[in-house]
C-alpha cells in the first residue's frame, strides 16, 4: 500500500527555494558529451525536468560518446519515455551512470544505452504506476486498465535489459523493489560498477516520502536533512502550491484531517501531487 502523502512531501515539491540548475549538457570535448539528470523527472511549478527540454538538448550532441549521469527520484512516465526515446535516438556510443539513485519513472530512462553502470552507494527502485482521478465507477475501471498497460510496458523496458519475462518485473514492481548497485548488477539491470560520484540532489531527498519502502539513509542523505520542515516554510509552500492561507494554517496545525472532506483546494491539490510525484 502507498504511504500516505504528508506535509513534509508537499513542501518538497512545492518548495520554489533555490534555484540551482541541476539538469546540464555538455559536449565536453569534440568526441565527449556528459548529461546530467539530477531532476525530477516532469516539470510542475517551475520545478523539474521537462522532455521537451532534454529532447531539444539531446539533437544537439554531436559527439561520438555520450554519457547520462542519473541521480533522480522519478516523475512522470510519459516525460520518463518521451526522454528514453530522445536518448536511445541519439546516433553516438552511450554510457548511463547511475550516480545517486534512479527511482521510479528514472530507473528505465537510460537502460538502452551501450552499458549501463552503478556507482557505490547508489540503488534503483521499481514500483508499478501511479494515477490520481475523479468520476464513476466506470472510470476507474478503466483507470486501473490504463495503469495497467503501463506497468506491462515499463516491465518490458526492465526485460529488455536484463532478460526474463514480463510477469516477474511485474511481481518486483508490484513490491516496490529497491535494488542496490550489487543487486541490480546481479539481476541484470546494470553492467557494472563505477567509482561514486558524491551526487547532489536538485530535488529535496523530503521527496523520497511518497514510496513506501524508502531506505532511511537516502532520506537523510545531502543537505543534512533530518526530514523535518521548518513549519513557517511548509505553510509558504502548501500556499504557494495553491492552498488557502486558512487551509495551509490548518493543515500545519492539525494535519489533513483538519480539513473539510469536501474542499475543493485540498483535493486539487492532492490530486496534483499524486499525478506529479506518482506518475510512476
Amino acid at each position: 500500500m502507498r504511504r500516505t502523502l504528508d506535509l513534509r512531501a508537499v513542501a518538497a515539491v512545492a518548495n520554489r527555494g533555490e534555484r540551482r540548475q541541476w539538469y546540464s549538457i555538455s559536449n565536453a570535448t569534440e568526441d565527449e558529451a556528459e548529461v546530467f539528470v539530477y531532476d525530477v523527472i516532469g516539470e510542475l511549478w517551475g520545478y523539474g525536468l521537462s522532455a521537451s527540454t532534454f529532447a531539444q538538448d539531446i539533437r544537439n550532441i554531436s559527439a561520438k560518446k555520450a554519457t547520462l549521469r542519473i541521480n533522480s527520484p522519478g516523475g512522470l512516465v510519459d516525460e520518463a519515455v518521451a526522454m528514453r526515446t530522445a536518448w536511445d535516438g541519439l546516433k553516438a556510443a552511450k554510457t548511463t551512470i547511475i550516480d545517486g539513485i534512479a527511482a521510479s519513472s528514472a530507473s528505465f530512462v537510460g537502460l538502452g544505452s551501450d552499458r549501463v553502470l552503478m556507482a557505490k552507494g547508489s540503488r534503483m527502485m521499481i514500483h508499478e504506476a501511479w494515477g490520481a482521478m475523479y468520476g464513476n465507477k466506470r472510470d476507474f475501471r478503466h483507470e486501473a486498465a490504463v495503469l495497467e498497460q503501463y506497468d506491462s510496458d515499463i516491465a518490458d523496458f526492465y526485460a529488455a535489459k536484463a532478460g526474463g519475462d514480463r510477469a516477474g518485473w511485474l511481481a518486483l514492481m508490484e513490491q516496490e523493489t529497491w535494488l542496490p548497485a550489487a543487486e541490480a548488477i546481479a539481476k541484470g539491470l546494470a553492467d557494472g560498477m563505477t567509482e561514486a560520484a558524491g551526487a547532489e540532489n536538485r530535488y529535496d531527498p523530503i521527496f523520497l516520502n511518497i514510496f513506501e519502502n524508502t531506505p532511511a539513509d537516502l532520506l537523510a542523505r545531502n543537505r543534512g536533512t533530518t526530514g523535518k520542515v521548518d513549519k513557517r516554510d511548509a505553510e509558504r509552500a502548501l500556499r504557494d502550491a495553491g492552498l488557502p492561507a486558512a487551509a495551509a494554517k490548518a493543515v500545519i496545525s492539525g494535519g489533513w484531517n483538519t480539513l473539510d472532506q469536501e474542499e475543493a483546494a485540498i483535493r486539487r491539490l492532492t490530486d496534483q501531487l499524486k499525478s506529479y510525484a506518482g506518475g510512476s
